[in-house]
């Protein structure tokens, strides 16, 4: 009968958790190699570098808290910049990410 309790403390906690908000990343967000590459602290993958468009001033978009408290959790998603541009990412820059960062920031977006 203790077993069968303690099992379902455990299956309950991990169910609980599961649904929480991940914890703000602390630390870097990068680090880099001795040959000059980077590397996403979290994730320890080499970071990809793009050619994107950043938002035009003239634009404001607000993230919700709840978007704002889940993306800390990954440090490198730089999901806020586009790849094509359009009527508002208009400004060129080169930026970097964590393919895993954004995978799993949109994977707790959809939970």
């Amino acid at each position: 009968m203790k077993t069968t309790h303690y099992f379902l403390a455990l299956l309950l906690s991990v169910l609980l958790t599961s649904c929480a908000t991940p914890q703000a990343y602390q630390g870097k967000p990068s680090y880099t190699n001795a040959q000059g590459e980077k590397f996403c602290s979290l994730h320890r993958q080499k970071l990809i570098s793009v050619n994107g468009f950043a938002q035009s001033p003239e634009v404001c978009i607000l993230p919700t808290d709840e978007y704002t408290a889940i993306a800390a959790a990954f440090p490198n998603h730089n999901s806020d910049l586009a790849e094509q541009k359009s009527e508002l990412y208009t400004i060129p820059v080169k930026y970097s990410y964590c393919q895993a960062c954004r995978d799993d920031l949109n994977k707790k977006l959809k939970d």
